[in-house]
């Protein structure tokens, strides 16, 4: 659990961090990209270790909203740091959010519908304890869209460690 926790905590302070120099370009979507990732890490991790499989599978649903920030900030924090400001507006965020929202609100009535996961199960080893699944097609499609999104974050930080100065090569691979 020390690790797991370390995690977190890391996690967590980067966010405090960034939100702290949110007047920065890249600043407030780097925050909620580290909000993102540390609700993700800390939902997870609690969910390792809750036995009980009613609170195992909340904490699985709880773990969306994770999963839904993160790949979402990531494009928006690249744009930012590689001086495409004005592609960040409030117009190209609600394009953006509409597939996690509406993620989300299948993961809260997946139980009507399976269209996240047709099937869940808890299995319980000794003191941990995870969710066994088969997905369905919606789960299909977001998992597309984030990975997209992550794939053309990174092609700005890539496009930018090629194309800067020396200086600037190290902070985008960083």
């Amino acid at each position: 659990f020390g690790l797991v926790g370390g995690s977190v905590s890391a996690a967590a302070l980067l966010t405090g961090l960034a939100y702290r120099q949110r007047p920065q370009p890249g600043a407030v979507s780097f925050a909620a990209l580290m909000a993102g990732a540390t609700w993700w890490v800390a939902t997870s991790s609690v969910g390792l270790f809750t036995t009980d499989p009613q609170w195992r599978l909340a904490l699985a649903s709880l773990e969306w909203l994770g999963f839904a920030i993160t790949p979402l900030a990531w494009p928006m924090f690249t744009l930012e740091y590689t001086s495409r400001d004005e592609w960040v507006s409030l117009k190209t965020t609600a394009v953006l959010v509409v597939v996690p929202a509406t993620t989300l609100f299948l993961v809260a009535t997946n139980d009507a519908h399976g269209l996240v996961y047709a099937a869940q199960q808890v299995q319980v080893y000794g003191d941990i304890s995870l969710v066994q699944r088969s997905y369905g097609p919606w789960f299909w499609i977001y998992t597309t869209y984030a990975y997209l999104l992550l794939a053309v974050g990174t092609g700005f930080l890539l496009e930018l460690m090629v194309g800067a100065r020396s200086v600037y090569q190290g902070q985008a691979l960083a």
